[in-house]
């Protein structure tokens, strides 16, 4: 499945499972030397394997870009491999948290080399089938885990074609379409450019403009409405804008979702800013007593909107009162300490939960989790500031905990059986509930929002 978090190989209840991950090598123009290059594939559930069997790690011939959507299992299960990286992996080779590494040979380093023409490494990740279950599963989120290419390469040059200068006027353009036709009709038209040319990008393709103030008094109305009036009489009406110039219309903080399209326009994902500053700045009293949340693709998702109920779906068309809100989620709620998530020394191939103190002088920070595999990640202050609840997949499974800092203990609040996580804590305003995502009764394929109790008890779907 495409942007799953699971890279699933092998069979499961008599149904054979197959993954694909894909590397971007656009940044490697065609004819680069690879000198060395591996792979590695960190496991994350080994529940479901058997006793025996073989996982291979193969390289595919991607289809067009095109073609993605119009896969089949039976198309990505037939397509031959071009070769296979690595001896077989054996249940014994399998593991939750363990890595996987495979050097490449010098002959699948020419392999990689021709890929550079179509710009992407496609990999299939196969394993066992039969009628039972014999299933593994690598991570395929972001982070330390992820999917990881390592590459030393000597890199060849791009050849750069710059835009045509602009026509100084209109005579000027209008030669170059007659020769331009002229050429087509006795050459035919271009051959497509092979991938190592690469075109300038303009520098705009939209003129966006802003609307005009509301005028301060009426005197500043009158001048305009006598200006447009001269105009109009002296050199006729204003000439209409180009199809390519756009005025900007400011639009409402909430969109109720019986207001919207079918298909409403992802916004446009800001450069994350200090979580400190953002945490400072207000919200609007609109979304007070609100759940945030987000949904769609992974890459342009939208933000919206519901009561604690679930009732009132609604639209938010300013994303950076969720950014506000997600900062909030770790800073303290007095302001003075910071929660993150990073690797530590001793234990460099986890991610820990650390505290940072905001004050001056700023004492280093400390660490709180001591997790030896897995990570700890999504972490939210309580409305009461010795507490905090996080996400830890350290069984295997993505569960919630809360973290008590007077105590320095923590207990576990959802307790999973299957596939299921439970992710991205967030705590009602009095601290006596607590909102999260679930994919539970929806194994692998989507979340959905829950809340609980503070005490893990409870939980609902909104």
């Amino acid at each position: 499945r495409w942007r799953d978090r699971n890279l699933h190989a092998g069979s499961l209840q008599g149904q054979t499972l197959v993954s694909v991950v894909q590397f971007d090598l656009t940044s490697l123009p065609p004819g680069t030397k690879i000198l060395y290059a591996a792979l590695e594939l960190t496991g994350r559930d080994r529940r479901n394997i058997g006793a025996s069997g073989e996982w291979h790690i193969e390289l595919l011939n991607p289809p067009p870009s095109t073609a993605w959507d119009e896969m089949t299992y039976d198309t990505l299960a037939q397509t031959r491999a071009l070769t296979t990286f690595g001896k077989p992996l054996t249940p014994k080779d399998l593991a939750a948290g363990a890595t996987n590494r495979f050097i490449l040979t010098s002959e699948q380093l020419k392999l990689v080399e021709q890929q550079l023409e179509v710009g992407t490494l496609t990999l299939r990740l196969r394993g066992p089938s039969g009628a039972g279950t014999n299933l593994f599963t690598w991570e395929a989120g972001t982070g330390i885990a992820a999917p990881t290419l390592y590459l030393v390469a000597v890199p060849a040059s791009f050849v750069v074609i710059t835009a045509t200068p602009t026509p100084e006027n209109v005579f000027i353009a209008a030669t170059r379409v007659v020769e331009q036709t002229r050429f087509a009709q006795q050459f035919g038209t271009p051959t497509p450019l092979p991938r190592v040319f690469a075109t300038a990008t303009p520098a705009a393709t939209v003129v966006v403009i802003t609307n005009t103030p509301t005028p301060a008094h009426v005197e500043t109305a009158l001048y305009r409405s006598a200006y447009a009036t001269a105009v109009a009489m002296t050199t006729g009406t204003f000439t209409p804008l180009p199809p390519h110039w756009i005025t900007a219309t400011p639009p409402p903080l909430l969109i109720p979702v019986v207001s919207l399209t079918p298909l409403p326009t992802p916004t446009y994902t800001p450069t994350p800013r200090d979580p400190v500053q953002l945490a400072r700045q207000p919200l609007p009293a609109e979304l007070y007593n609100k759940i945030l949340f987000q949904s769609g693709p992974r890459n342009a998702p939208l933000i919206w909107s519901m009561d604690p109920d679930g009732k009132n779906l609604a639209l938010v068309t300013d994303r950076e009162v969720y950014e506000r809100a997600a900062a909030r989620e770790v800073v303290s709620p007095n302001g003075a300490f910071l929660l993150y998530n990073a690797p530590s020394i001793d234990f460099p191939e986890t991610l820990q939960i650390w505290i940072q103190y905001l004050g001056l002088p700023r004492t280093p920070p400390q660490r709180l989790t001591g997790h030896r595999r897995g990570i700890a990640y999504a972490p939210a202050w309580s409305p009461v500031e010795h507490q905090f609840a996080y996400t830890s997949n350290e069984t295997g499974r993505d569960e919630i905990y809360v973290w008590d800092l007077q105590t320095n203990q923590r207990r576990q609040l959802t307790r999973s059986t299957d596939w299921y996580w439970n992710q991205f804590p967030s705590w009602s305003p009095d601290g006596k509930r607590i909102v999260f995502s679930s994919d539970r009764e929806h194994p692998g394929a989507f979340t959905e929002i829950w809340v609980m109790n503070a005490d893990g008890t409870g939980a609902i779907k909104l």
